[in-house]
């Protein structure tokens, strides 16, 4: 069974000041289920890994699970949580939360490669994790939690992730399996917002890279399926 998984954190004091992921909550990882319900018929499993509490407003269908390296919780290394063995997926698929599912897309529980990546809207020989299959991938995990100072300086390889680092530039810079999902599935019609907005009526997924949100956008195809 194909397992999706993503992942709600509250910011740390780097990231408030960078980026705006202090607006998620609950709610976002709600929307992302539903939208796999209404666009897959075979089953599925989904998962987010929180430091929020079950309680706090997440559906009961969501397998609410915490972290175990407090360390990293609140920067965006800990999305590297997703690979930790105790969660037992064996095909994955990696989701951010500022993802709308907007058709079919059950021809995604037929990945068997080892891990694929979409394509960098701004850099075309470039991946970027917002949408990535996976097949037991364990030894990400396994490597990340030997070294964690290691792992994160390994992924400063962009002046924007200096202070931090990135789990996108690490997991693209240590695997030798990487390849791109649009080649993988070139059926898979996926955007990114703004950068690609002309083309998204006939999207499956569209993902945000940047500052905008769904809830900012005005397109008919996002308002009518980021519910």
């Amino acid at each position: 069974m194909l397992t999706i998984a993503t992942v709600l954190f509250r910011p740390g004091e780097v990231m408030k000041t960078t980026n705006n992921t202090a607006r998620y909550d609950p709610e976002w990882v709600n929307k992302l289920y539903r939208g796999f319900q209404r666009n897959m018929t075979r089953p599925f499993r989904f998962v987010c890994v929180s430091d929020h509490d079950k309680s706090e407003g997440f559906m009961d269908e969501i397998e609410v699970v915490p972290f175990i390296h407090q360390d990293h919780v609140g920067s965006w290394m800990c999305i590297n949580e997703i690979f930790r063995p105790d969660l037992e997926i064996e095909h994955g698929l990696f989701v951010g939360l500022d993802t709308v599912i907007c058709k079919n897309v059950d021809f995604l529980h037929d990945y068997k490669g080892r891990f694929c990546m979409v394509n960098h809207p701004r850099y075309p020989d470039r991946q970027m994790n917002a949408i990535t299959l996976f097949s037991k991938a364990d030894w990400i995990w396994e490597r990340y939690i030997k070294d964690p100072a290691k792992a994160v300086e390994e992924s400063k390889t962009r002046e924007w992730a200096q202070e931090q680092g990135s789990e996108m530039l690490w997991w693209e810079k240590i695997n030798p399996y990487c390849c791109s999902t649009q080649r993988v599935f070139p059926q898979l019609r996926l955007y990114s917002y703004k950068l690609e907005t002309p083309s998204i009526r006939d999207a499956h997924m569209i993902y945000w890279h940047g500052r905008q949100k769904p809830q900012n956008a005005k397109e008919e195809v996002v308002v009518n399926n980021w519910i």
